[in-house]
């Protein structure tokens, strides 16, 4: 990312001072449309790696429940199987409780 700013030509800067342009309108206007690709590629590079972090623990741990991550345990906990009531904890009810 930070190449990528730093490859902006400084006539690029010159020019937009030129038209008025302040340092915010310049970077909201010149900068950051010229690094879009960058950017593309940085959030393209980060969805992976996340991707990465959460499938490779759940690959290799494969169909074994007794060795999840946090990530896996959590979302399998959102998932609507584990809400049946053949789930480990039962559901409470606010009706049951005495207090």
């Amino acid at each position: 990312m930070r190449q990528s700013f730093l490859q902006i030509p400084k006539d690029l800067s010159e020019a937009a001072t030129l038209d008025g342009y302040g340092h915010w309108r310049f970077m909201t206007r010149v900068a950051v449309p010229l690094a879009r690709p960058a950017v593309a590629a940085v959030a393209v590079f980060s969805f992976l790696a996340s991707w990465n972090n959460y499938l490779w623990p759940l690959v290799v741990t494969g169909d074994n429940n007794n060795v999840r991550t946090v990530q896996i345990g959590l979302k399998l906990l959102a998932t609507p199987r584990c809400r049946t009531s053949t789930s480990r904890w039962p559901a409470r009810s606010s009706q049951s409780s005495p207090w």
